[in-house]
């Protein structure tokens, strides 16, 4: 186990580094899943590069993950259901092992899209730092339900003994949501862009 630390926003230069961008995660309910995570996707790593950030594109390491998943024969048990924890925890191990020998990331962008209540203002919703007005504004109805991008970056920072340490980069953190929808635990995700 390793110990996990806070980096401050103005101490970690992102143009100097690559990301290497995980796939988007949307929650499960979602229309359209594949073109809300190609759009945002886009988004995301179009912002990064018109910034400077060298990235290894999201599809790199699903490529990698699709290949693996394939020669293990799925991580799910076909008579319980049940995912195999040790067969996908290797299986986890074996993608970041060849992300960084083939990418050599400085760190992993892990974006998730979240569906958050947004109180509503004289006919504007408010989120996490955005708002919208609503045209028609609805009679009767105290909030409304918006999307955010919540991402998390985790700074590689040294090797220890064959294992990764990580740092976690916050960037914009906000009291977050207790429940969440989608797969990343929400109580790891720090807030950046409200969209």
């Amino acid at each position: 186990m390793f110990d996990t630390y806070i980096v401050p926003r103005d101490s970690f230069d992102l143009r100097s580094k690559r990301i290497a961008i995980v796939p988007l995660s949307v929650p499960p309910d979602i229309e359209e899943p594949d073109s809300v995570i190609n759009h945002f996707g886009g988004l995301i790593e179009g912002f990064l590069t018109r910034t400077g950030v060298d990235i290894v594109p999201a599809r790199e390491y699903r490529a990698i993950w699709n290949r693996l998943t394939q020669e293990a024969g799925g991580f799910f048990d076909p008579y319980t259901g049940l995912r195999d924890e040790p067969k996908y925890r290797a299986g986890v191990a074996q993608l970041m092992k060849e992300v960084h020998e083939r990418f050599e990331p400085d760190a992993f962008l892990y974006p998730e899209l979240w569906v958050v209540e947004a109180p509503l203002s004289s006919g504007t919703a408010h989120w996490d730092g955005a708002s919208r007005d609503l045209d028609p504004a609805p009679f009767g109805i105290e909030s409304v339900w918006a999307v955010t991008l919540a991402v998390v970056i985790e700074v590689l920072v040294r090797q220890l003994a064959g294992r990764q340490n990580f740092e976690e980069l916050r960037v914009g953190a906000q009291k977050l949501p207790t429940t969440c929808s989608s797969g990343l635990g929400c109580n790891s995700s720090v807030k950046l862009l409200a969209m």
